[in-house]
């Protein structure tokens, strides 16, 4: 019998092309059809901007339905029952052949409880941001002993740094384990060092990038001017972002990442990963772990990590004695670090080191493998 997923959330549409959970979600989702799964969307909300790859369920929030909300937790659970009755209208959930899949935090996963009182589903969570044990809890629409509900039945939670795995431990759940996000493969050749441009370094940053970050932003800029490189950044529009050296950032659309990887493999010379520095606005800092860094780590070149000791980041750079890692975000020690990228044998060193890692843990096999294997073994799924 084909077992069958059932991907649940109401803020995520997995999309090849999107950003964030939404395609890491969309690369997990495809692999496991392509391994033989019927794989179901369900988004609580309307929406017609999917893609064709899966089935798709919406569910409509009735006028009757009480609205959500975090001080009135049994409304909301309410709100979550008439939401099952209407899945369970429109799809036959089944506790032999079913598995669900949601992201933790959000308050669709009430529903995966729901469905698992009444129908014994199991449910696994991805838990890729922490929105709930810092101040972004306070916006939060489940209450402590509904998210307690969550995390004892969940039956395996996915986390996506050791920082999050120990923030679980310390609220006595411990199915959880880090799983990296999924990259996209890469299988063309790798840059080579004769491919660089020593006389005028290009380095490049491609991601979300607010006002939170124009200090490093302009930062990097001055360090990058120090040695005479350019720097690019496939951010979007930065508005009210004013650099000291404007003519040496060129900041780009965000583009689709086949056209970002042909970019960086024929222009760029190294690729730099970084936070804020501003643990106030950026509270995530301290136990996510940026995706993008997996994503780069495939095409083979070197990354430089710029992040504070007490970030996930910079934790795992210092545990894993990664070569192009500083932790300060001045400019003149940033400069320091990205003139080293002139000598050939520092490149290729710091081009090795991640080689070695997307030959193991970074490995986009290796990560998937993991997720279907933990998946099969917590459900006894044959396929």
């Amino acid at each position: 019998m084909t077992k069958r997923i059932i991907f649940i959330s109401n803020s995520v549409i997995p999309k090849k092309d999107a950003g964030g959970g939404s395609v890491l979600i969309y690369r997990h989702l495809m692999r496991l059809k392509e391994a033989g799964f019927e794989v179901i969307v369900v988004r609580i909300g309307r929406g017609t901007d999917y893609f064709d790859s899966f089935q798709y369920v919406f569910l409509n929030k009735k006028p009757w339905y009480p609205f959500l909300r975090k001080k009135t937790p049994f409304l909301t659970n309410i709100t979550m029952f008439l939401y099952f009755k209407d899945l369970s209208k429109k799809i036959n959930l089944d506790s032999t052949g079913d598995i669900l899949i949601g992201i933790l935090s959000e308050v669709s996963n009430l529903l995966l409880v729901n469905i698992f009182n009444r129908k014994k589903i199991l449910f696994f969570l991805f838990y890729h941001d922490d929105n709930i044990f810092n101040r972004y809890w306070h916006s939060n629409l489940c209450s402590s002993q509904q998210l307690n509900s969550v995390l004892s039945k969940a039956s395996f939670i996915f986390s996506v740094s050791e920082q999050m795995v120990e923030l679980l431990h310390n609220k006595n759940t411990f199915q959880t384990s880090v799983l990296y996000p999924l990259p996209d493969s890469y299988k063309e050749p790798a840059k080579t060092y004769e491919m660089v441009n020593n006389r005028h370094l290009q380095f490049c940053y491609a991601g979300m990038a607010m006002h939170i970050h124009f200090n490093i932003l302009d930062n990097i800029t001055q360090a990058i001017e120090q040695i005479n490189g350019q720097f690019y950044c496939f951010t979007g529009p930065l508005d009210g972002f004013q650099p000291k050296y404007p003519d040496n950032i060129v900041i780009k659309d965000r583009v689709a990442i086949n056209e970002l990887q042909k970019f960086i493999i024929q222009r760029i010379d190294v690729v730099i990963v970084f936070y804020s520095f501003d643990l106030q606005h950026e509270p995530r800092m301290e136990s996510s772990f940026p995706s993008k860094f997996i994503e780069y780590a495939q095409l083979s070149i070197p990354i430089l990590l710029i992040a504070p000791e007490y970030s996930s980041l910079g934790k795992w750079a210092l545990k894993n004695n990664w070569i192009s890692y500083v932790n300060s975000d001045d400019p003149d020690i940033i400069a320091k670090s990205l003139g080293e990228f002139n000598n050939k044998d520092y490149w290729i060193k710091c081009q090795q080191q991640v080689v070695e890692h997307i030959n193991n843990e970074f490995n986009p096999e290796f990560i998937h493998n993991t997720f279907l294997n933990t998946i099969i073994d917590k459900s006894g799924t044959n396929i």
